[in-house]
């Protein structure tokens, strides 16, 4: 797992490459939150070739109630958007609504957010 942070003024982009399952999750859970303290808004942008499962799903969803707690935004950018949608799809995430914890912003995984 390989990881990049760039923040400008209140917002960031965290850029994630390489294996992001479940082998690294207490890793990633730790950048996530690390990342997100010192700004209003993070982009996750995933690099062509990032491995993701059930695992990275979990953590990128709890980072956005965190960050939706905190009145701050979290948005997932994936350079491959193909792939990611069909883990979201397969795994059982591909949502209609936005959940009753996304305080009436759109879900990650509705299809409503810039990318997926």
């Amino acid at each position: 797992m390989k990881f990049d942070m760039k923040t400008d003024h209140d917002s960031g982009v965290l850029r994630l490459e390489g294996d992001l399952t479940i082998q690294h999750a207490s890793a990633l859970k730790g950048i996530l939150l690390q990342s997100q303290e010192n700004v209003t808004r993070l982009d996750l942008v995933l690099g062509k070739g990032a491995m993701l499962d059930l695992s990275t799903l979990q953590l990128f969803c709890s980072a956005h109630r965190t960050a939706v707690g905190q009145n701050k935004i979290l948005v997932v950018r994936p350079e491959d958007p193909k792939t990611v949608a069909g883990l979201v799809r397969d795994t059982g995430y591909k949502r209609g609504k936005s959940c009753r914890l996304s305080g009436g912003r759109p879900c990650l995984w509705t299809g409503e957010g810039p990318d997926l």
